[in-house]
């Protein structure tokens, strides 16, 4: 599949990468736990009655990058949640927050389509986007 495109053969999505990490091979990203490693405690969790968390993508400095499925809509999405270290700063939720209002409001081939923002119900902000394959922009360079 080209650089950038959705999984569906009507894609209009050319040209468009993820927030961060390589979506074109999640399974290539998800690797089984080593012994004595923790279990990643999202795995397999819904959010909001809606998102089920399928895999990690990959991980950040902002945060980290789920594969999920839309369960209504059968559909896969990838959802992105802050940091747990960064959800006490103020700046940083705030930045967090713009980050989705605003990416939301977009509509160009090279931008990720937002979908959902919202928190668990521990307070764990994460907004929800198009599950997208293709390269990450240090892949590309």
């Amino acid at each position: 599949m080209p650089h950038g495109q959705k999984d569906s053969p009507s894609s209009s999505g050319k040209g468009r990468t993820a927030a961060f990490g390589n979506t074109e091979r999640p399974e290539a990203l998800v690797s089984e736990p080593e012994a004595g490693a923790e279990i990643d405690p999202l795995i397999g969790r819904v959010l909001r009655d809606t998102y089920r968390i399928v895999a990690p993508l990959v991980e950040g400095g902002m945060g980290k990058l789920y594969r999920a499925e839309h369960l209504r809509l059968r559909r896969p999405v990838a959802v992105k949640f802050m940091a747990r270290t960064l959800v006490t700063n103020p700046d940083a939720l705030a930045r967090f927050r713009r980050e989705a209002e605003i990416i939301s409001q977009l509509d160009h081939p090279h931008i990720v389509h937002i979908l959902d923002f919202d928190a668990t119900s521990e307070g764990e902000p994460y907004i929800v986007m198009e599950l997208l394959s293709g390269m990450t922009l240090a892949e590309r360079m």
